[in-house]
């Protein structure tokens, strides 16, 4: 992947993550976006850039041919069950660590919302990127990179 369409992957990629997580976190979720602790948003929006790049980049590596839709969203699943691991994992800390406030049904939920949301993602990132029919930023996948 060039480096245009890189950065272009990751700034649309971090945009849709802020936007679909405002959405279901703030809007959706408990108490309708109205905390009173505001998050430190520098840190957050550079967390959904680093979150972005990353997947963006690891996309053009083991992309393989194939329709972008379906490309796309296979790796968004693989990515989003890394993601439903760590929920789990996050979920065996409730009893030592009560003031988490973790549960469940809120664990079941938010892996639920990561698989759609990071299928989504990953169809837009195999969208933007044009890497699905084949080509590659891996010369080893016979692409290559610009």
């Amino acid at each position: 992947m060039n480096t245009t369409k890189l950065v272009i992957c990751t700034l649309v990629g971090a945009v849709y993550l802020l936007l679909i997580e405002y959405l279901w976190y703030a809007q959706l979720g408990n108490g309708g976006g109205e905390s009173e602790v505001m998050p430190e948003f520098q840190w957050m929006i550079l967390g959904y850039v680093l979150m972005a790049l990353g997947f963006c980049m690891i996309y053009a590596k083991g992309v393989e041919a194939g329709p972008a839709t379906q490309q796309g969203l296979k790796f968004g699943i693989l990515v989003a069950v890394m993601f439903i691991g760590m929920n789990f994992m996050w979920l065996s800390l409730t009893d030592a660590f009560p003031c988490m406030g973790i549960e469940l049904m809120g664990t079941i939920k938010n892996s639920a919302f990561t698989l759609v949301e990071m299928g989504v993602l990953g169809i837009i990132v195999a969208h933007l990127s044009g890497l699905s029919r084949g080509e590659s930023s891996n010369p080893d996948n016979g692409g290559k990179d610009d």
